[in-house]
């Protein structure tokens, strides 16, 4: 009872695990103790914090899923006593213990149905082995305990999700004013791809805009590159990429993002730059149409994820406008040197 507030009374991660593994120590009188984690991504045992004898240099070490006794305990779910170490070799792989123990205690951590780790701990003071008594006490607080390191983990989790999220206000915030601090066309663009591409790492990059032909048909006509062949990107300059075409046309039909994850087995797919693996392209939304396109490729699988997905889709929703007020000034703009330019002809002709 005196124990529970203690290691409820912060949720700071390092602080917890290290409340927890001294009250542990403290509740069976170990010599030495060390608390292990199992990490939810890869499933590996990872060393978190020693106690007593046992060796810091050990901390941080990751061991592969199920080694030595504690991986026993957290694959299983159960606790194991060694009270004769010396016949019992179970620990051997076990970090953190130097020299041949007596005894040996480990009891799982489970939380909400969930094995998360474990504690292990060395030879009681009074030279007894561990005994059952001491598997009770120990996993009867290993129940709060585990709910402790919950906890903290999604504090943890919270806490860098908003600092994430703080992060990229700033940052939207500062593209915000590069884009808004010039009405020249091609620059809003390519002041929107280099940010599309500095945020997630892709090899190339295009940014292309709609436009609506003579005969009524749309295409893509490019207007900002990074990477792709000079060639194809002067060409469709001049021309325009019809929207039958590649992923990027696709989704100007749609105007839905997607994500390939493999290039190769996409139908739509146009090579343009060997060894790329992976495609990435989002429409830019204005007034409920679409004015253009944004995509990405790299040559690293796994680089182009659903995050940088939301990223680039929310850069597009910010870009928009400030690509459409380029827009619109260049139309101004080409209206009144063709207004100056209808004028001089009347008054040469006048004259």
């Amino acid at each position: 009872n005196e124990v529970r507030p203690v290691i409820t009374s912060t949720l700071d991660l390092p602080v917890v695990l290290d409340l927890i593994m001294d009250k542990a120590v403290e509740l069976v009188q170990a010599e030495a103790g060390s608390l292990i984690l199992k990490d939810e991504d890869t499933g590996e045992l990872v060393f978190e914090v020693a106690a007593g004898a046992t060796s810091e240099d050990w901390v941080g070490t990751r061991l592969p899923s199920g080694t030595g006794l504690v991986g026993r305990v957290i694959e299983e779910g159960k606790s194991v006593i060694i009270k004769d170490a010396q016949s019992d070799l179970r620990w051997r792989l076990d970090p953190g213990i130097q020299s041949a123990p007596r005894s040996i205690i480990a009891v799982p951590l489970v939380s909400r149905g969930r094995i998360i780790g474990a504690i292990e701990l060395v030879n009681r003071r009074d030279g007894v082995p561990f005994d059952e008594e001491d598997e009770r006490l120990l996993t009867a607080f290993a129940t709060d305990a585990a709910i402790s390191v919950e906890n903290a983990r999604l504090f943890t989790q919270t806490d860098q999700a908003l600092a994430a999220r703080v992060e990229e206000l700033s940052v939207m915030q500062r593209i915000d004013r590069e884009l808004n601090a010039t009405l020249d066309y091609k620059q809003v663009m390519e002041i929107t791809l280099d940010w599309a591409v500095r945020m997630t790492g892709a090899d190339v990059g295009l940014v292309a805009v709609v436009v609506e032909l003579d005969d009524g048909s749309r295409g893509l006509r490019f207007l900002a590159n990074r990477g792709y062949p000079q060639d194809m990107f002067t060409a469709y300059t001049a021309t325009v990429w019809t929207l039958d075409r590649g992923i990027i046309g696709r989704v100007a039909r749609t105007g839905k993002p997607e994500l390939v994850e493999d290039v190769q087995g996409d139908a739509d797919y146009v090579a343009a730059v060997p060894g790329m693996v992976a495609q990435l392209a989002v429409p830019i939304w204005r007034e409920e149409r679409i004015i253009g396109v944004i995509a990405l490729e790299s040559s690293r699988r796994g680089l182009l994820n659903q995050e940088g997905l939301a990223l680039v889709t929310r850069l597009a929703d910010h870009a928009a406008i400030a690509i459409e007020n380029a827009r619109l000034f260049e139309e101004v703009r080409r209206a009144n040197d063709a207004k100056t330019e209808f004028i001089s002809f009347v008054s040469h002709e006048l004259k």
